[in-house]
């Protein structure tokens, strides 16, 4: 997911967009696996 350069970022900023990748990563992964089951 390069949409920007994370390596500009500072370190509060990087945790922040990890962070958010994951959240991401893990609500699809979520809503794949519902599908899924229903």
């Amino acid at each position: 997911l390069d949409l920007f350069d994370i390596d500009s970022l500072d370190d509060s900023d990087k945790y922040e967009v990890i962070f958010a990748i994951r959240e991401m990563n893990e609500s699809y992964i979520e809503e794949g696996s519902n599908k899924r089951i229903c």
